[in-house]
């Protein structure tokens, strides 16, 4: 998720705030911790718990010494506030936590997007969602992403390709799953319908706890061909020739 506060870009508008898109990471030696330190110190707008990496190091007492770094949360945050009219934190507050690392790099912020596997529609819309345009923009510019990148049919293919591109990553993405089919799976069909499908095209489902959204996630995965003759009763797997 990529964080950012509605308030901090509205006195942004009135130029009494600049932001800067940064990551920022736990490296202390707690499993999880609050935000509150940096919310208080800089300003960061995300609500989420940290979370630390796996242990590395263990005393002969049993006590966590070291651990990996932790996983990298992305905001918007105030870099300069208006100080006559404008309180609290900001970038050097962050930079000043000794337990965690203020990450700059745009190639590290895109493999940490390319990671969480998910693209927040915040910053890259939706089938059916707008982006927050401010957080968008802010993002792009600081990701230093093409503008005319969206969610078009192909469109998170696209933004994934992009995203691998600035990070750096020679990899191979998976095909993201086919929204506008699984809708029409889910609304045309049964849950029965769906069920029956999956078992033809050997999908590993139990009817006691098959979630009908489930399955038309599931089914928008295989050829359409494929979905169309299971839902209808005709797929041939050709285990019989």
């Amino acid at each position: 998720m990529i964080h950012a506060e509605q308030q901090t870009l509205d006195l942004e508008q009135d130029d009494r705030v600049e932001t800067i898109v940064v990551g920022l990471r736990y490296t202390g030696n707690r499993s999880t911790v609050a935000p509150r330190r940096p919310r208080d110190a800089g300003g960061w707008p995300g609500r989420g718990t940290f979370q630390a990496g796996p242990v590395t190091e263990v005393n002969d007492e049993g006590r966590i010494v070291e651990r990996e770094d932790g996983p990298i949360q992305i905001g918007v945050i105030p870099d300069w506030i208006d100080g006559d009219t404008v309180e609290g934190g900001t970038l050097p507050g962050l930079e000043q936590l000794s337990d965690f690392e203020v990450i700059y790099d745009p190639a590290e912020l895109c493999a940490a997007i390319l990671e969480e596997n998910y693209l927040p529609p915040s910053v890259f819309g939706g089938p059916q969602t707008a982006p927050d345009y401010a957080v968008r923009e802010a993002v792009f510019d600081a990701l230093d992403l093409p503008d005319k990148l969206g969610t078009a049919p192909g469109g998170e293919k696209a933004i994934r390709e992009a995203l691998a591109e600035r990070a750096g990553m020679d990899v191979e993405l998976e095909e993201p799953p086919d929204v506008s089919r699984e809708t029409e799976y889910t609304n045309e069909y049964t849950r029965s319908d769906l069920y029956n499908a999956c078992d033809a095209l050997g999908v590993d489902v139990e009817w006691s706890d098959a979630r009908k959204t489930e399955m038309a996630k599931d089914l928008a995965t295989y050829p359409p061909g494929d979905v169309r003759d299971a839902l209808n009763g005709e797929y041939d797997d050709g285990s019989d020739e």
